[in-house]
């Protein structure tokens, strides 16, 4: 397997890409309710987990280029994955849960 050698840095580089999807909802989560914008907060905190999962993906090249280029490969593939499934959970999650986010079933009690 493509994968096996370094398993602290996997380890460390899982763990980052799964704490920036939280980090960019919670930040997503705090600006829609301080604004309530939904679009463009979506978007900003999209952008924000775009950006930690490349510093994700820059730790991961510091730390494995010299080990093996398979293990290297295999982890920027894992990468791409999970930067694509953590995007995927990240709009679907703050699309599902929008009203609450807004801060509208609020409103829409006391009117």
């Amino acid at each position: 397997m493509t994968l096996e050698g370094n398993n602290s840095a996997l380890f460390f580089y899982i763990f980052f890409i799964i704490m920036s999807l939280a980090a960019s909802y919670f930040s997503g989560y705090k600006m829609i309710r301080m604004t309530g914008y939904f679009g463009s907060q979506v978007f900003l905190a999209c952008v924000i987990n775009l950006f930690l999962t490349a510093c994700a993906v820059f730790g991961w090249f510091l730390g494995v280029w010299g080990t093996s280029e398979a293990l290297f490969y295999g982890g920027l593939v894992l990468g791409g994955c999970l930067f694509i499934v953590s995007e995927a959970a990240l709009i679907t999650t703050m699309y599902l849960r929008r009203d609450k986010l807004e801060g509208t079933e609020e409103r829409a009690e006391e009117g």
